[in-house]
């Protein structure tokens, strides 16, 4: 990217994108641009959608109750990103929505929000999550939003993964698995998953059937240490796209 537009605001829209193209922002945005930012017209940005690449784009009008661009050009032509998921057992709130916002920053495909036997909170802000993706593809600019789920059992989260997903969960406390860097050496082929646990960790019944292998799922190791569950994301999922994916 030209050194020009690294410090132009950046913001995900739905609209085509395209030189000549022009829309107006939605409120949310507009309110951002207008109260927070203090932009005016002539000023420039860069939007992004998901499809078309990232464009800059001017201000061609702005009022409290409208902002209007006008696409220029484009800055950085369209990529994907790899094809790896996140599976994430519900927390609390803070942990949790730091959890979504970092899988988003590292690179995660999808993030769904999981329930375990041993699992306290059983809700999910979708939209908020939804949110957090958006706020944070803007900022660590990406050119995609990680696609966020409706909290589902963990077997039925499984299941809805792509054919053929390779799944790696930590198990902690057990002696009979090989390390996460350990699984991963050698050829790994995408789709993968990274399946977290909840506070507390799997229930018995669950270790067994993660031991055994269910639903793809390799059981892996996380280190000597017990981890919290935000750790334990960052963590895999690091190590998961330093050998599987754009890293």
């Amino acid at each position: 990217m030209q050194e020009q537009y690294k410090n132009m605001p950046r913001l995900f829209v739905a609209d085509d994108l395209a030189a000549g193209a022009s829309f107006a922002l939605n409120d949310g945005q507009a309110h951002y641009l207008c109260h927070v930012l203090r932009a005016k017209p002539g000023q420039s940005l860069r939007l992004f959608n998901g499809r078309d690449g990232e464009w800059c784009a001017v201000l061609r009008e702005v009022t409290k109750k409208k902002v209007l661009v006008a696409v220029t050009e484009m800055t950085v032509p369209q990529m994907g990103v790899p094809n790896i998921h996140v599976l994430a057992a519900v927390v609390k709130k803070d942990a949790f929505e730091t959890m979504v916002q970092k899988a988003c920053e590292l690179g995660a495909a999808s993030f769904r929000p999981v329930i375990t036997d041993h699992t306290v909170v059983r809700r999910v802000n979708t939209q908020r999550m939804a949110a957090i993706a958006q706020e944070a593809a803007e900022q660590c600019e990406r050119l995609t939003v990680m696609d966020t789920h409706d909290v589902a059992p963990w077997r039925a989260a499984l299941a809805a993964l792509p054919e053929g997903t390779r799944v790696f969960t930590g198990v902690a406390r057990s002696e009979s698995v090989q390390s996460l860097t350990a699984a991963l050496a050698g050829d790994i082929e995408t789709p993968v998953a990274v399946l977290i646990g909840p506070e507390g960790g799997f229930s018995d019944a669950e270790k067994a059937e993660i031991l055994q292998g269910i639903g793809h799922i390799t059981p892996v190791a996380l280190g000597p240490r017990i981890l919290r569950a935000d750790t334990a994301l960052i963590a895999a999922l690091s190590l998961v796209q330093a050998y599987a994916g754009d890293w």
